[in-house]
């Protein structure tokens, strides 16, 4: 993707290449100038336990521990925008056309890629072209009511697998050291996810197959203690992906969220649904100071109807 930067006193032009394999692993490099030949200014990779900072020179350093999940780039705008849509958090301004491609023009705050989506204003605003695969064609972006950056997706085709130390083009990754991290994520059983949080075994979605699995605990340092433990669960099929978080914060209880629109989810009570550029995002607060967070790149029907097959208890 084209990228001209105009927040600076001089026009500035960069090149960002974006891999995906789906479902965990992603990729992104910026290089000076026009094309992918210019000079590396380094980037970030995603795999199922980490996040990733890759310099310049091309080597790269683990920056976070993370249970398996979408990774940054991971775009379902497909799915997320409709809903958005409805929430009066875009516009939809009709059909386009880039690079010889259809797509549908869209207008938001911020870019759809970037911050969580919120309605235009008269002074700040993005038009975007997003295509039928949820990419983003073409990008214009308003601040103050100056434009202070394009984008323009400049060619699409297979990329790497980015399997194993693919990812870092076969070198291998400098990874944080397990002791002394604010996150301890280690795989874990469905089975004995649920018994640590006394909760039934979660169902996966219709038609997709459970994958990883994993509890996670955050270390409060100051009290050298846990502040917040949870469980992780992934289901997946064909790079689809659902994304199901249950975490229970020990220092507080659990903290009921405003955002997002009220959906009835039946015996799991009311969640708050949130278009995201993953896709849908559901979170539902419980008793016992749990709270869960779904994510998926599901359509909103299919996305409704699984979390109603959820329980607390």
């Amino acid at each position: 993707m084209l990228v001209v930067d105009t927040t600076g006193s001089q026009p500035r032009t960069t090149t960002v290449v974006t891999d995906l394999a789906a479902p965990y692993r992603a990729r992104t490099m910026t290089y000076e100038g026009a094309s992918a030949q210019g000079p590396s200014l380094g980037g970030f990779a995603w795999d199922d336990s980490g996040v990733y900072t890759i310099s310049p020179d091309g080597s790269a350093h683990q920056t976070e521990y993370i249970a398996a999940g979408f990774p940054g780039p991971a775009s379902h705008l497909t799915v997320s925008l409709p809903v958005a849509l409805r929430q009066r958090l875009v516009h939809r301004l009709g059909l386009g056309r880039s690079a010889d491609r259809p797509c549908e023009r869209w207008l938001s705050q911020f870019p759809l890629d970037g911050a969580p989506l919120s309605a235009p204003r008269a002074m700040d605003r993005t038009e975007s072209c997003v295509d039928p695969n949820g990419r983003v064609l073409t990008e214009s972006w308003v601040v103050a009511g100056k434009q202070v950056r394009t984008r323009t997706l400049t060619d699409v085709r297979p990329g790497p697998n980015l399997l194993g130390l693919d990812l870092f083009d076969q070198r291998e990754p400098r990874r944080l050291p397990t002791k002394g991290s604010a996150y301890v994520v280690r795989a874990a059983s469905p089975d004995e996810l649920a018994g640590l949080l006394q909760v039934p075994v979660p169902p996966g979605p219709v038609g997709l197959t459970a994958d990883r699995s994993s509890a996670v605990l955050t270390v409060d340092a100051q009290r050298q203690a846990f502040s917040r433990e949870a469980a992780v669960l992934t289901w997946t099929v064909g790079g689809q992906l659902a994304v199901l978080r249950i975490e229970r914060d020990l220092q507080h209880g659990a903290a009921r969220t405003t955002q997002g629109e009220p959906i009835d989810l039946g015996a799991m009570g009311t969640g708050q649904l949130e278009p995201v550029l993953a896709g849908l995002r559901m979170t539902v607060s419980g008793p016992r100071g749990l709270t869960m967070v779904a994510t998926a790149d599901l359509s909103e029907p299919a996305f409704v109807t699984w979390l109603r097959s959820l329980r607390f208890a």
